[in-house]
């Protein structure tokens, strides 16, 4: 759900502190970043452990036309 709204938005998106109950899902914790094409580039706490997630994301300047 998440990596295709990072493809539709066309932009990184890093989802954080996903535990308990969403407004439509059960969220089991952690935090994942995706890339604009929707890839997984870096996840943590996905089993409710205390962790740190530390990802350098290197952005690019958009193409001006």
């Amino acid at each position: 759900m998440f990596g295709a709204r990072a493809r539709a938005i066309r932009a990184p998106m890093l989802v954080t502190n996903r535990v308990g109950r969403s407004w439509v899902y059960n969220c089991k914790g952690g935090c994942v970043i995706y890339s604009a094409s929707g890839r997984v580039l870096a996840k943590a706490n996905r089993r409710g452990k205390e962790e740190i997630l530390i990802y350098n994301l290197n952005l690019r300047k958009p193409r001006v036309r």
